[in-house]
């Protein structure tokens, strides 16, 4: 897919969805804390074999995440960012699983689609990284939808791509809002029935 098909399908399938989304910006004590964290994380899966293959810019990708895991938190009065540091498997649980919900954040730049596997296994919150302190959340994700709107042309990396793993999700119009965690609650407990 070319740059400016890219850009075209991303005007049409994630900027009308922004209007009236709810804006965070992270303090700068929690920037500088997850900034650290993401250093520490980098240096501790620099021996994984995924991280050997796929190492492009991945301070940019865990800071990112991070940035919307603490939007996340501010938003909804809650702690989420795991500030410990190991392997890869022990860490690929649901994001708000410490309030005993299997629900992720999924976190993206501005201009790309959120990267998810292929084979879902939660909903997810989904967020875009709109600058270095600010996320605009733009909703929850269903099962339903994540696997309804996958699209592996919009993975930027040719190396992602040919693992095979993962694909992008494409369906904003299909996201829930929220602005509270009992909002959150509600919703989850009505789509995962």
């Amino acid at each position: 897919m070319d740059n400016t098909q890219y850009k075209n399908d991303y005007k049409k399938y994630v900027v009308p969805f922004a209007e009236g989304k709810l804006r965070i910006t992270v303090d700068e004590n929690t920037i500088a804390s997850i900034t650290d964290l993401a250093n520490s994380i980098i240096k501790a899966k620099a021996s994984e074999y995924h991280h050997k293959i796929d190492n492009g810019q991945e301070f940019k990708r865990f800071y990112t995440g991070l940035l919307g895991e603490a939007a996340m938190e501010k938003l909804l009065g809650i702690d989420i960012i795991d500030y410990s540091v190991g392997k890869s498997n022990y860490y690929n649980i649901a994001d708000l699983s410490k309030q005993g919900l299997n629900i992720g954040v999924k976190t993206v730049e501005l201009w790309k689609f959120p990267v998810i596997h292929k084979h879902v296994v939660r909903p997810e919150i989904i967020n875009v990284r709109r600058d270095d302190t600010t996320i605009v959340c733009f909703g929850y994700a269903p099962i339903s939808a994540l696997k309804k709107y996958q699209n592996d042309n919009y993975i930027l990396s040719p190396l992602l791509r040919m693992r095979g793993t993962k694909t992008c999700f494409w369906g904003f119009n299909e996201l829930i809002p929220f602005n509270s965690l009992d909002e959150l609650i509600k919703i989850h407990q009505k789509h995962s029935n």
